[in-house]
């Protein structure tokens, strides 16, 4: 029975190659806790995507980014193509302005 109880799967895996991380891994890696650009030097018409601001810049889930823009509490982003959605960097300074000093 204890001779059982010991025994580990042997299975080995055919795919030999080594996985690649994509500049995507790359890029979200260590930079999930800081913003991926720097935000204090980009003008007000400046369009910035949801992942270059959270969770460095504004610190709360997309989900929560997404409900705050159903009901009007946080800005709306503008629709810069089909699959390009982007916040103007005005609207964010104003909207974190307009927020309580934590």
């Amino acid at each position: 029975m204890e001779k059982i109880l010991n025994l580990k799967s042997t299975k080995k895996t055919t795919d030999s190659k080594p996985k690649q991380a994509g500049p995507l891994a790359e890029a979200t890696g260590s930079a999930m806790s800081r913003p991926l650009i720097d935000f204090s030097t980009l003008s007000d018409d400046a369009h910035v995507r949801l992942n270059q601001f959270l969770p460095g810049i504004i610190p709360v889930s997309k989900a929560t980014v997404w409900r705050g823009v159903a009901d009007k509490s946080f800005p709306a982003p503008k629709k810069l193509s089909r699959n390009c959605t982007a916040w103007r960097v005005g609207d964010l300074r104003s909207w974190l302005a307009s927020r309580p000093a934590a």
